[in-house]
This record gives structure tokens, sequence and C-alpha cells, in this order.
């Protein structure tokens, strides 16, 4: 349940150029002090919904994984949805769930423009469209006027107001390796399939503070077999 205690956080424009971690109050987030440290970068177009030009498939870029060269394959054959149609997104290992869409009503209309409206803990989306209003009112009322309410900013051009609408995405198939270094077993949902077989970075199963960062077996070939998961 959502309450004024909540942890929340904005990942977009906030009335200018420029994407980034916010609070509440408007000031920029210490990512590493967040359970979303080191996923920001995804956050930024890779969560956002588009549609696929060939199959008509609901889609985003981060359904492969890490493997960012089937995430490239994807962008260039899929198209954004309109803004304001969100897909909703739980991060289980962070507990934290949040909406992501296409906004060009925050200060900024070039392309790849986007918005998160993050929240600690698991909610459904009745809840994230009761709360997000209440916790970020700037920016709600931004997107019913189309444009940042300043007196220093014109309404621009092709944007015109907009509801959030929530949509989903097609299920994909979820593969699996094993790293021939530590035997882990990893998973990922590609889509499409990506033509590289490398196993993405991660830490072996023995990872202490004191270990290297990543598996020596991270990048190396190995073969991904499609499993009966459905993402």
């Amino acid at each position: 349940m959502i309450t004024e205690d909540t942890k929340c956080w904005w990942h977009g424009c906030w009335e200018q150029a420029g994407h980034f971690l916010f609070t509440r109050s408007g000031w920029h987030a210490k990512e590493s002090e967040t359970p979303l440290s080191g996923l920001c970068n995804g956050l930024d177009t890779g969560y956002a919904p588009r549609r696929h030009k060939r199959t008509g498939d609901i889609v985003y870029t981060y359904q492969c994984g890490g493997f960012q060269e089937a995430r490239s394959l994807l962008f260039y054959a899929s198209e954004e949805l309109p803004m304001g149609q969100f897909l909703r997104h739980y991060f289980k290992g962070r507990d934290v769930t949040f909406l992501s869409w296409w906004d060009r009503a925050q200060g900024d209309t070039r392309g790849n423009c986007n918005s998160c409206f993050l929240v600690q803990g698991e909610h459904s989306t009745v809840e994230m469209l009761e709360w997000f209003p209440k916790m970020f009112p700037i920016q709600a009322g931004n997107l019913e006027r189309g444009h940042p309410d300043k007196p220093d900013l014109k309404p621009h051009d092709g944007v015109t107001p907009y509801k959030l609408v929530e949509v989903l995405a097609t299920p994909t198939i979820v593969y699996e390796a094993s790293c021939a270094s530590c035997k882990k077993v990893l998973h990922e949902t590609r889509y499409p399939s990506a033509k590289s077989t490398k196993v993405g970075p991660h830490r072996a199963p023995d990872w202490q503070p004191s270990s290297p960062d990543y598996c020596k077996g991270s990048g190396v070939d190995s073969p991904w077999v499609p499993t009966t998961r459905r993402e």
C-alpha cells in the first residue's frame, strides 16, 4: 500500500531538457543511495512501450536483457507508442514498481523523451495512478496542459494534453544459459533473438565484496536455449 511516507522517484525531465532521477521535492536523487543504483541508464527509454513494425507486438527494448545488440535491433524494428500509453514494471530484486511512457510535456520535445514514475514496493496500476498526481503534481499538471505552466515557455507545437493509459507488453520467450566459469544459470528475455551468444556480465554465486565485480565467464560464448517461461 502506498502512503505519504512511501519512497518514490521521478526519472525524466523536470520542466527543462535532461533526463535525471529526482526526489519528490525536485532535487536530483543520488542513484547510489536508492534501490535503483545501476539501473537509471535503462530507465531512459529502455522500458517505455514500442510497437514492432512487423509483428505488431508491444515491446520495450530492455526486454532483451543484457544483449545490447538485440536492444539495438529491436529499437530500429519498432516505433514509439503514443505519449501517455505506459507499461507497468516491477523490479523484483529492488522491490520497486514503476510506470514508463513517452512524454514530451515536461519541457523537452526532442526525440526519445520519456518519463518514469517509480515507487518503493509492489503496487497495482490503480494505486500507482491514484498516487502519481499526489507525489508529483507538477508533472501530472504538465500532462493535463501538454506543457509546463511557466511564463517563459510557450506551448509546444504538436504536444496536446493527454492522459495515462496502460498497455501490456506481448509475452516473450525466456532463454537460459550456464556460465562456463561459475556454472551459474542465467536467464534473459530476448526479443528478437540476438545474434550474440555471449553471457552477460554477472557475479559468481560465491561473490564477496573483495571479489572482482564480474565473473570471468562474463562475455564468453555459451549456448542459450529457450525455456517454457514467458515474460
